[in-house]
């Protein structure tokens, strides 16, 4: 839910606009269509097949097919999908390997879990893994990209307005600040059900925080002891405490890390948070 069939389609539309993009969701399928689904097949490869049919593999020629969740398909065809990269070509169910069509394309692949530790733990072969990992992009959750949610939410409100033939000029001031001290905790595709939502209700000229939805409006007013402090009029404890918590938030929580970024020492950030625990006990 962080954007990255979103990021795919855009490195797809900076390349090759004009070619195929094949998008497969490999843990939405039953594992047993898989095959059929991403090589295609020929008459005869199980009982109802009765005409050839080409796969996602196929159907993306000289464009892009993006694999969602690749870390969901099975052993037997991880070692497909190497075997294709590998060779250049994908044979359909039915077919011997040697009849499968020469293919260039690219693939673009999408995983939730990092996929060295899938390697490491034995769930995905090595091999498939280096001959993806060619160029690896961690896409951060929303709640990290601060110009992303904001150019995000400007896409989906002009799409929305452009749908719904309404005169809507934009966010106010404050619908972006409530936009952007919301935490999304469902991440891209929230962000839009949101701004679906906005566009939907508003009366105009501006979408108000009035037209979010209620747990947007709620989340994003919120000024809780963990949110950022308004200026002026927040103490330096609140100040502090802010710093400290987003800084950690944002290096995974090592201690030594947002230590050098705030420019104190880790046994202080340790006392602080010893002190916030205690406080909340």
């Amino acid at each position: 839910g962080t954007g990255k069939e979103t990021l795919a389609r855009h490195l797809h539309g900076a390349s090759t606009p004009e070619a195929p993009f094949v998008h497969l969701r490999v843990d939405s399928l039953d594992p047993a269509l898989v095959e059929r689904e991403l090589f295609g097949f020929v008459p005869g490869a199980f009982e109802e097949a009765k005409l050839r049919a080409d796969g996602a593999w196929q159907r993306a020629a000289g464009g892009t097919l993006l694999l969602e969740s690749v870390d969901a398909l099975s052993p037997e065809m991880q070692a497909r999908v190497y075997d294709a990269l590998r060779e250049g070509r994908a044979a359909r169910m039915g077919e011997k390997a040697e009849q499968g069509e020469a293919i260039k394309l690219r693939v673009v692949v999408t995983s939730e879990q990092d996929l060295r530790e899938a390697v490491d733990a034995g769930r995905f072969r090595e091999d498939l893994y280096y001959q993806l990992a060619v160029v690896s992009l961690r896409v951060p959750s929303l709640r990290e990209r601060h110009e992303d949610l904001i150019a995000l939410a400007q896409a989906f409100f002009v799409r929305e307005r452009t749908k719904a033939g309404k005169r809507l000029r934009g966010f106010s001031p404050r619908t972006l600040s409530v936009l952007s001290n919301y935490p999304w905790p469902g991440n891209v595709p929230e962000l839009e059900a949101a701004i679906v939502h906005a566009v939907a209700v508003g009366a105009g000229p501006d979408l108000e925080p009035r037209d979010l939805p209620r747990q947007v409006l709620r989340g994003g007013d919120a000024q809780g002891s963990d949110a950022a402090p308004k200026i002026p009029g927040a103490s330096m404890a609140q100040i502090e405490r802010h710093a400290i918590l987003t800084t950690l938030e944002s290096v995974g929580g090592s201690t030594s890390k947002a230590a050098k970024i705030l420019g104190i020492s880790p046994r202080k950030i340790q006392y602080r948070l010893a002190d916030y625990r205690g406080r909340e006990s």
